[in-house]
């Protein structure tokens, strides 16, 4: 009857480095076998593993895939970034424009109605001033 999986990985298998030399041939049958990990220790520190083949090289794809993962994200977070910044200089330029204009736009009312000649346009000016001050630059 197996093990459930939670019961297999709180039971671990240690060895001191002297067990693990004298015990390397049997260590090394059993991890073949049953695909169980041994831990080798140098007091309470584990120092190294003894693992099957096929569990050594399921990490190592796991671990060229995670680094293929965080690769491809970091080339997406640079191109977003790229991105990010081309778009708030387009902004910032057309921003530009619109100031330039809408101030054109200001003289030549100027010019066609003086201030003080048409309330409404003496109205707009004044919104036009408060709403400049308030807009941060």
């Amino acid at each position: 009857m197996e093990e459930p999986e939670s019961a297999a990985a709180s039971r671990r298998i240690q060895r001191s480095i002297t067990e693990a030399r004298i015990q390397l041939a049997q260590l090394i049958r059993m991890v073949s076998l049953t695909g169980e990990v041994v831990h080798i220790v140098d007091g309470d520190r584990s120092v190294a593993a003894i693992v099957a083949d096929d569990t050594a090289r399921t990490r190592a794809e796991v671990t060229a895939a995670t680094d293929r993962a965080s690769a491809t994200a970091a080339g997406w977070l640079r191109r977003i970034e790229e991105v990010r910044a081309t778009v708030g200089r387009q902004q910032a330029d057309r921003a530009c424009v619109l100031e330039h204009l809408l101030r054109e736009a200001w003289r030549l009312l100027d010019d066609h109605c003086p201030p003080g000649s048409d309330r409404a346009v003496d109205g707009a000016r004044a919104a036009y001033r408060e709403a400049a001050i308030q807009r941060p630059s």
